[in-house]
C-alpha cells in the first residue's frame, strides 16, 4: 500500500506544487474576504460596493470555469467595460483587463 503524502496529494492532482496551490489557495482566500468585506460595508452603507462582491465572484467563478488559476490571484474589482449583457459573467479576456488595484472602499 503506497502512503500518500496529505500537503501534496491533493495540489498534485491539480497539477500544481505544493507552493503554487498554496499561492491559488491564498490568492482565492484574499478575493472571497475581500468580497465579504465589501458585502458588509455595503450591508451598512449601501450606497457603497453595490456591485463590487457580486462582480468580484463572477470574476473568480470566470477564472475557475476557464481553468485560468494564475489570474485568480490578480482578479480585482475593476468595472467591466459595458456590454449588452450586464448580467453576464466576464470572460478570462475580460479579467486580463481588469484594473489591478487593491479593493479599497470608495
Amino acid at each position: 500500500m503506497a502512503v500518500t503524502n496529505p500537503f501534496t496529494h491533493h495540489p498534485h492532482s491539480t497539477g500544481e506544487s505544493y507552493f503554487q496551490h498554496m499561492r491559488v489557495a491564498i490568492g482565492f482566500a484574499r478575493q472571497t474576504i475581500g468580497a465579504g468585506m465589501c458585502a458588509l460595508v455595503h450591508a451598512i452603507f449601501p450606497m457603497f460596493h453595490q456591485t463590487t462582491a457580486s462582480e468580484r465572484i463572477q470574476c473568480l467563478a470566470a477564472c475557475i470555469e476557464s481553468g485560468d488559476r494564475d489570474a485568480i490571484t490578480i482578479v480585482k474589482a475593476a468595472r467591466l467595460a459595458p456590454t449588452d449583457d450586464a448580467t453576464a459573467a466576464p470572460t478570462a479576456g475580460e479579467l486580463d483587463q481588469r484594473d489591478s488595484t487593491v479593493l479599497t472602499a470608495p
